[in-house]
């Protein structure tokens, strides 16, 4: 314990990043992930798909 004392080298701290965001901000980026981007998926999917029939 007494050797803790010693060292002059305090702990980091750490914050956290903050995001914000408008309700416009949160709807749209919810409709991108949950909607478009699997939607987009699906499509090259199905386009990959059809070519190599």
């Amino acid at each position: 314990m007494a050797q803790e004392n010693l060292i002059g080298i305090e702990p980091r701290t750490h914050d956290l990043p903050r995001l914000s965001m408008t309700n416009r901000q949160m709807k749209g980026t919810l409709v991108l992930s949950v909607l478009l981007m699997p939607a987009v998926l699906a499509v090259v999917g199905i386009t990959v798909w059809w070519r190599q029939r």
